[in-house]
Formats: C-alpha cells, sequence, structure tokens
C-alpha cells in the first residue's frame, strides 16, 4: 500500500441519490474513501470553513433549500451574513448541500456526481506480484477482507456466510505456511490501497504429474471489479507457472463470469459438475472444469 496517497473523503447522506451515485463512482474508479455521514457526524465550524474555501465557494452556493428549513428561516433574505449562515448550517447539517468530496486534485461539490471525475487520481494498473517466501501479518490481514468480500458477493469458493474475519485469516495463514515450504505461490494484485485481487498455483503434486499445478482461489474484491484484474492476475500465473517447471494447468469454477474469462485466455472446458458445492447463502450449485497447456 501507498501511504503517500492523500485519503479521499466523501460527506455523504446515504438517502441522497446524488450522494449514492458519487460514492459509487469513487469506488468504481478502485478507491474506497472515507465516508463521512455528516448528518450523524456535522462538521465542525473549522472544517465547514475550510471546506468552503477549499471550493472556493460562498457559504450561501452550499445551502440546500429542498427538504431543509431553508424556507422556514428565511435563508433567501440577502441579510444573513456569511457567519450567520454557517451558523445556520452548523445548527441544521441538513442545510449542507451534498455531497462534498475531498480528493487530491481538488474539493468539490459534486452535483452532478460526475463532477467527482474532475478530482479524483488517475486510475493506475495494480501491481501484480507473487508473495514468497513470507506472508506478512499485514498481507494476511488484507487478503481476509478480499475473501470476505467475495464471499459477502456471493462468490463460491469453499465458505459459507457470514465468514468471519477469525475464520478467513486462520485459512490465509494455512496458505502462508503452504507458501513457506513452496508447495503453493501465491500472488497479489495490489494499487494504492492494497491488496484487491489474489490467485494460487497449487505447486505440490503426486510425484507422476511433476508437470501440473492447479489453478486455485481466483479472487478480487468488488471495489475493483471490470478493472481488467482478474485477466492481469491470470496471465501472470499462467507465466509464474512455467517459471515453475508447469505446463498444465487446471481449474475448476463456478461463476460465469469467471469462465469467460478463462475462456477469452484459451482455457478448455471439459464439462460441469452438477450440485457440486453449496453456494455461500445455501443451495447447491454446478462447477465446470478447464484446463490449459502452456509453452514459454
Amino acid at each position: 500500500m501507498n501511504s503517500n496517497v492523500q485519503q479521499v473523503i466523501i460527506y455523504h447522506n446515504p438517502s441522497c441519490g446524488t450522494s449514492r451515485n458519487t460514492l459509487a463512482l469513487i469506488r468504481k474508479a478502485g478507491i474506497e474513501p472515507q465516508v463521512i455521514e455528516y448528518l450523524v457526524t456535522p462538521p465542525s465550524r473549522k472544517v465547514l470553513i475550510d471546506l468552503i474555501k477549499s471550493m472556493a465557494i460562498t457559504p450561501r452556493a452550499l445551502l440546500r433549500e429542498k427538504g431543509t428549513p431553508y424556507q422556514a428561516l428565511d435563508l433567501s433574505n440577502p441579510k444573513w451574513t456569511d457567519e450567520q449562515l454557517i451558523d445556520y448550517m452548523l445548527t441544521h447539517p441538513i442545510l449542507i448541500n451534498r455531497p462534498i468530496v475531498v480528493a487530491p486534485l481538488g474539493t468539490k461539490l459534486c452535483r452532478p456526481s460526475e463532477l467527482v471525475l474532475e478530482i479524483l487520481p488517475e486510475r493506475q494498473t495494480p501491481e501484480v506480484r507473487r508473495l514468497a517466501p513470507i506472508v506478512s501479518e499485514s498481507h494476511i490481514f488484507d487478503l481476509a477482507k478480499v475473501l470476505m468480500d467475495c464471499v459477502e458477493g456471493g462468490a463460491s469458493v469453499s465458505f459459507m456466510q457470514p465468514l468471519s474475519t477469525e475464520t478467513a485469516q486462520a485459512f490465509w495463514r494455512q496458505v502462508a505456511e503452504a507458501v513457506f515450504k513452496g508447495e503453493r505461490a501465491l500472488l497479489v494484485a495490489e494499487d494504492a490501497l492494497g491488496i484487491v485481487g489474489t490467485v494460487q498455483l497449487v505447486l505440490s503434486q503426486p510425484e507422476n504429474q511433476p508437470h501440473r499445478a492447479d489453478l486455485s482461489k481466483m479472487l478480487v474484491h468488488r471495489r475493483a471489479r471490470r478493472m481488467g484484474i482478474g485477466a492481469l492476475l491470470l496471465q501472470a500465473a499462467q507465466r509464474e507457472a512455467l517459471d515453475c517447471g508447469k505446463t498444465l494447468l487446471v481449474l475448476d469454477t463456478a461463476g460465469a463470469e469467471a469462465a469467460r474469462l478463462y475462456e477469452r485466455h484459451g482455457w478448455q472446458r471439459c464439462g460441469v459438475i452438477p450440485g457440486y458445492a453449496l453456494l455461500p447463502k445455501g443451495g447447491l450449485c454446478d462447477t465446470t472444469v478447464y484446463y490449459l497447456h502452456i509453452k514459454s
């Protein structure tokens, strides 16, 4: 994780469609912002004044009329000073228009939502690397969050809902032990905020199959979906397999989107096993088996 990346902050009202859309755009950009529900935790006077100055607007320009006591308080009257308008916003936070986003390239009242794109940093391609021979506790913490998010999102990856932090971290500690022993290769995709995806190669196989590895636990956090991370992980895993002397890869998947990814990259479909496993919320699902011969 790059500690030099400035935190993105959104002053958010979850009941507001524009605010929800803005938050979704930030997350689609691969950023998990600090979300401040300002009706629950209003800004201090200093913070509010600083936000107004950063946006280069007047306090009056930040006032919200719809669904607020704006009319009842006669706030359209030009007699009110900037200080008085700020007092009203602090007393009645609903008067603060939303959402306000603080980002590396500036601070904006994002109405319409698309204005947020002007102040977000350019999306960077996540870096994919192999963790070896040591998988640290910080890695285990991040990997557990990715696994828990995928299970919460309905992915059939050996775990049921709800998946506890303790269970998720225990799984990754088992993986870390296998990595240390050279039995598995663990690859991760990282962006500025940490690990967003991972995949494993199960290298330890029977002695009559030294050329084979299993591709396992391809996981991508929902905040980083549709950014090509699955393809990056898959290509890196295939290169890593060759470096480890493996020329045949095998996997199974229950996800239609994952199946399309594998097929686009030349994996051959063997067939479907009906009722192979339970979905995280219960109910049987099928799995599809694939293989790939790789060569340098």
